[in-house]
């Protein structure tokens, strides 16, 4: 399974996602991976963004029936694929990801990603 990290441009005046048409040139790259492998071998062990950040963010996952296995609103966070609620890994699935991100000028983004765990 190939990881893709989905590129969003991010307007560091802001630290919003970039629209159409955007012709500043402060935008910066913020990388969303669609997938990750928490099996200890140091690649893709965690779920996490790369790149520039917003002011704050708040993530929350679930799995396919809605339940909420992680939720964090570190800018920094990384997901291990460990249920929050139980203390057990996740199994391998499609997860849903949402996050609301608050730009420097207060203005807030909401977004929603799918994301597969593989074990």
């Amino acid at each position: 399974y190939d990881v893709v990290y989905n590129e969003v441009l991010v307007d560091c005046s802001t630290g919003l996602p970039c629209g159409d048409g955007f012709t500043g040139n402060d935008c910066r790259s913020v990388f969303v991976p669609n997938a990750f492998s928490p099996n200890n071998d140091g690649i893709n062990d965690f779920f996490e963004f790369y790149g520039s950040y917003p002011k704050s963010i708040r993530v929350k996952i679930s799995n396919r029936w809605g339940q909420i296995v992680y939720e964090s609103d570190q800018i920094n966070f990384k997901w291990d694929g460990t249920n929050v609620q139980s203390g057990l890994n996740c199994p391998q699935d499609s997860y849903t990801v949402d996050f609301i991100i608050e730009g420097y000028d207060e203005s807030v983004h909401k977004t929603r990603k799918s994301l597969t765990l593989i074990r």
